[in-house]
């Protein structure tokens, strides 16, 4: 067993560095850097954050990060910037992580970090690629997972802590206790990988194929996330149908952007992204029945572990209460 798990993991990474030969040296095509945010982007809709322009040096190194991330994973970039490009920021907010003076913006995810890492870096080039959690929500990718989320998260708790206070602990002997206890007894890379699915896809990502940390995860996991990181898959139709919904909501033709999720939940019924749009577009058409339904059709479809499960929980009893209390 031990013979064929190192013979499998050898051809998974002859896979990923044979996948960078087509792919190798197109980072600079998929990736801009901008100084400001991207013209009828929805972060530009979003105003979440405000851009500030480049450091030469973090800028280089950013590049740097991207380009070596291509080249352990180059299915992730591509994935990424599946709609054109992958806009990276650099952004002056500060309340994303306590003594964070580095931030950066690839795409819609933020981080702040008290110095440059390559593998946060990595971790979020990950997010990017799995913009709408279809890979982090699969059944596949949960039935491993949640198991060792949930013992993980149970391990913390007896410390007093959970994922994102144990990630945040100083460097020093505790956390390093903790981190240990967290891989021996669960499998996961670190104890901010049981946080939620996303995260954890971006942490067993980051660490797997960040050479530096050492960590091989099951030959079940290969098998799974291979794909993923090796191969760049083209622009998905449904995505793509999803991201014009979204444009057709921004400028206010709420119609159109209901027509355009309908048909994106016709192509992927799961797709839980479009029933939550679709639904804020019934309530601004004021059909306040279907945008009810289609919220809590997204709330039901949002798995519990995933991170985006509080806020669908949120705004769904918020709009049930809207409705409820009537004009």
């Amino acid at each position: 067993m031990a013979r064929w798990f190192r013979f499998f993991l050898a051809i998974s990474v002859v896979i990923i560095l044979c996948g960078n030969l087509a792919y190798g040296g197109e980072v600079e095509d998929l990736v801009v850097m901008r100084d400001t945010l991207r013209p009828n982007s929805s972060e530009a809709a979003m105003g979440t954050y405000k851009t500030i322009p480049w450091v030469p040096a973090e800028r280089a190194f950013v590049l740097k990060s991207l380009r070596r991330i291509h080249a352990l994973a180059p299915g992730l970039l591509p994935r990424a910037a599946s709609d054109g490009t992958l806009s990276v920021y650099r952004s002056n907010i500060r309340t994303y992580a306590k003594g964070g003076t580095k931030l950066i913006v690839i795409g819609k995810m933020v981080f702040a970090y008290p110095d440059f890492s390559f593998r946060v870096v990595f971790h979020e080039a990950v997010h990017a690629a799995d913009n709408y959690h279809k890979l982090s929500n699969s059944n596949a990718f949960r039935k491993i997972f949640e198991p060792k989320i949930e013992a993980a998260r149970a391990l913390l708790a007896k410390e007093g802590l959970t994922p994102a206070r144990a990630a945040a602990l100083p460097l020093g002997e505790r956390r390093k206790r903790i981190e240990k206890m967290v891989r021996t007894q669960t499998g996961l890379p670190s104890a901010y990988a049981a946080y939620s699915l996303s995260e954890c896809l971006a942490e067993v990502t980051s660490f797997w194929l960040t050479p530096e940390f050492k960590y091989t995860p099951s030959a079940e996991v290969v098998r799974l996330l291979s794909p993923f990181v090796s191969q760049a898959a083209p622009p998905d139709p449904v995505d793509q149908l999803f991201r014009q919904a979204e444009r057709r909501f921004r400028h206010g033709d709420f119609a159109a952007a209901l027509k355009k999720a309908s048909q994106v939940i016709k192509a992927d019924p799961t797709f839980y992204q479009a029933y939550s749009l679709r639904g804020y577009a019934y309530l601004k058409l004021k059909k306040n029945k279907y945008a009810l339904r289609d919220l809590k059709k997204a709330h039901e479809l949002v798995p519990p572990l995933q991170g985006s499960y509080a806020f669908y929980d949120k705004e769904y009893k918020r709009v049930r209460a809207l409705v409820q209390k009537g004009p």
